[in-house]
């Protein structure tokens, strides 16, 4: 009797040790339960109103008990696609996750409302980009703020089951993490309603990209890239040779006569400058090689309006010898061209080429080609926000940005704010504004005057010297403003090929003037 009290006093200490051993609580919790996952939780991606781009839809789930009259419970509530499967997976005593139309909370069913993404209809995809099977970021603001986004909780049905693995049905199933806080996230400088505005203007666009920003701040309101995707099936895009996940408003481009602008802002400024009449007879010889017009007739009698109205080349080439390759290149680095735009880690823009003055200045020709935007500089379409900006800004531009801030439980941690910088002065600014104004209303522009609104703009067609087809592949530009008198917008767009199947850029400028006018 002895030993019998000592063995069974020995099994009742191990038994208490087991109990208040944290590892084996855990297990044997594990063991007395069973979880359905419907989704890992994940951040929201606010525009800079705090309206949500990203879990923007919602869906019914519903958790439903492996028991007799389950189904007819939930009969009523399913969709017809999932009627046929669900008796073979109840068969396998389990608990089964099932999209439901309404919400209904019964015997064996429980339900809740998840938000879920947008999918084809996800607001500018390129730039939200998009994550992977374990919730991860994989591109864009998903990727670039995934420490942010990402949460290792998810929303889920927690079951009680027996010693044996049965499901206890007298128990209540429990919603794990359900209400986890969902204003945690990351704030853009989007804004939802121009956003979307200018992707139902531009939604015939073959390829490149749409870009508004605001006037006085840098923000950018609206950023389109096309072809687009749906991010619910990135797999089906992954050998598409039109490339539709890269976002062209980050790639860098050959450039064209929207530069000239700059070229004529840096001779604007020298003091030295005095302008001239020049004859434009459609092409000129510069060192021993002849530099052609777009318009082999040439322009006439031109000045520095007449130029930037009909886009004359032959004058820019003169004008670019006259002030010299320092004067242009001082113009363009201080409105940053050739910089790599960085909005957050991981999230940036290609650095483009702007050649340096010793670049330049190796022969007239090379002066030459840089006057028209041609030769080796390359610029991604962000980077011509600023020169308009301050044309249309009195000479001021401000550095675009993307992000306003990091929300961490419920509290925004703002962005650095940027500051404005003077590139030109006033009366330069005005000079040229009111040359953009010609190029729209009687210049080379005409096809890109809005109907509800003035606008301001410059129009270029940029040689890459690619060959398709047996054909040359030249892409068009539009950069411009809006209203004109008062303007509150820049708008920068780049148009792929269009010398083959792209879109011409003069109705996409009209439709988007018109579509963000209409919201004021």
């Amino acid at each position: 009797m002895m030993v019998l009290f000592i063995l069974i006093f020995v099994s009742l200490l191990r038994i208490c040790a087991i109990a208040t051993d944290k590892k084996y609580s855990e297990t044997a919790a594990g063991q007395t339960s069973y979880k359905l996952t419907v989704k890992h939780q994940r951040g929201t991606i606010y525009d800079t109103n705090m309206v949500p781009i990203t879990n923007t839809e919602t869906e019914i789930i519903g958790a439903l008990t492996p028991a007799n009259g389950a189904i007819s419970e939930v009969r009523d509530y399913l969709y017809d696609e999932q009627v046929g499967s669900l008796a073979h997976r109840l068969s396998e005593g389990k608990p089964v996750l099932v999209r439901l139309k309404e919400e209904i909370n019964g015997q064996f069913v429980k339900s809740i409302t998840v938000r879920t993404s947008a999918g084809a209809e996800q607001l500018a995809p390129h730039l939200i980009g998009y994550v992977n099977g374990t919730g991860h970021g994989v591109s864009g603001v998903e990727a670039a703020f995934d420490s942010v986004l990402y949460s290792d909780k998810s929303v889920g049905f927690l079951y009680s089951r027996s010693a044996l693995g049965d499901i206890l049905e007298e128990y209540n199933v429990i919603v794990e993490n359900y209400a986890l806080a969902e204003t945690d996230g990351v704030k853009l400088t989007i804004d939802s309603k121009i956003q979307q505005a200018v992707e139902r203007a531009t939604a015939d666009m073959k390829a490149g990209a749409v870009i508004v920003s605001e006037v006085g701040s840098g923000k950018i309101r609206a950023l389109a890239s096309y072809p687009t995707y749906d991010i619910s099936n990135i797999s089906d895009y992954l050998n598409d040779p039109a490339a539709p996940l890269i976002n062209r408003a980050f790639c860098a481009y050959n450039v064209g006569s929207v530069f000239k602008l700059c070229v004529a802002a840096a001779a604007l400024e020298d003091e030295s400058f005095g302008e001239t009449i020049h004859r434009c007879t459609g092409s000129i010889e510069i060192a021993g090689k002849t530099f052609a017009c777009h318009k082999a007739s040439g322009h006439g009698a031109v000045d520095m309006n007449d130029a930037i109205m009909g886009s004359c080349n032959t004058y820019f080439y003169t004008l670019a010898m006259q002030i010299g390759a320092e004067k242009i290149y001082n113009m363009a680095s201080s409105l940053g061209f050739g910089n790599r735009y960085f909005f957050a880690d991981n999230l940036y823009t290609e650095q483009g080429f702007l050649p340096t003055v010793e670049d330049i200045g190796i022969s007239q020709q090379s002066l030459a080609n840089l006057a028209i935007g041609q030769g080796s500089l390359m610029l991604t379409p962000i980077s011509l926000l600023p020169l308009y900006e301050a044309i249309a800004n009195g000479g001021v531009y401000h550095k675009p940005t993307l992000v306003e801030g990091v929300i961490e439980d419920g509290v925004l941690s703002e962005a650095e704010e940027t500051y404005p910088t003077r590139v030109m002065s006033k009366n330069t600014a005005e000079l040229l504004k009111s040359s953009l104004c010609d190029v729209i209303n009687e210049g080379t522009g005409t096809s890109a005057k809005p109907s509800r609104c003035s606008a301001a703009g410059k129009t270029a067609t940029a040689q890459t010297g690619w060959i398709k087809d047996g054909r040359a592949v030249d892409h068009s530009w539009l950069c411009g403003f809006f209203p004109a008198e008062n303007p509150r917008y820049v708008v920068v767009i780049i148009s792929e090929d269009t010398s083959g199947e792209g879109t011409p850029c003069g109705p996409l400028f009209s439709a988007v003037c018109d579509a963000v006018f209409a919201l004021n």
